[in-house]
């Protein structure tokens, strides 16, 4: 599968995004955060991106996922974390 981006109703200044990757400090944890209604279609990638935590954490990476968000398949979110551990 690829990556598909939506629409989001939040301008960023051109200051704000990078256009060159930035290096990561593997000094400490790899944060990432989601923020999204947890809906039952997973249009927003969630479970996706908690594949891919896994998969990361498994590789040896301390990756630190902060979730935000409400919705329908909340519940079915915490349980698919809990099951990839």
């Amino acid at each position: 599968s690829g990556f598909e981006s939506f629409y989001s109703s939040i301008d960023l200044d051109e200051r704000t995004v990078r256009s060159e990757p930035r290096g990561f400090d593997r000094s400490g944890p790899l944060r990432v955060v989601h923020v999204a209604n947890a809906i039952n279609d997973d249009t927003k990638g969630l479970s996706t991106l908690l594949k891919a935590a896994a998969k990361t954490v498994e590789g040896g990476l301390d990756v630190r996922l902060t979730c935000v968000g409400d919705g329908a398949a909340l519940d079915d979110y915490k349980r698919m974390a809990e099951e990839l551990g």
